[in-house]
């Protein structure tokens, strides 16, 4: 009989031991993912950190107020050939028409 209770207090207490197996496997898979987030954190930090880098750099080559200067004076020359293509059609309509009234008129 004595056997049979060492016996069951080992089974007991290997249970115990099997659910703090568990709970300890639990508590690693837990720590494992948020190390895993730290790294994915970690590197996106990288990541922006270099795209702001690039960005800076970017807008260093760009030098945006004289882009702008430079669209608004393009947009003024392509106004102004605009109107110099205008007024060439209309002065070869008004010389084919100067031309069909000679025509006429002879």
């Amino acid at each position: 009989m004595g056997s049979a209770k060492a016996l069951a207090k080992e089974i007991v207490m290997s249970r115990k031991a099997v659910n703090r197996l568990y709970e300890n496997k639990a508590q690693l898979n837990s720590i494992s993912m948020h190390l895993g987030e730290s790294v994915a954190i970690a590197r996106t930090v990288g990541h922006l950190s270099k795209s702001a880098e690039v960005m800076k750099l970017v807008n260093n080559l760009m030098k945006a107020p004289q882009m702008a200067a430079t669209m608004q004076e393009f947009s003024k020359e392509m106004i102004k050939e605009e109107a110099i293509v205008e007024g060439a059609d209309d002065e070869e309509e008004l010389e084919e028409i100067r031309a069909r009234l000679a025509r006429v008129r002879s």
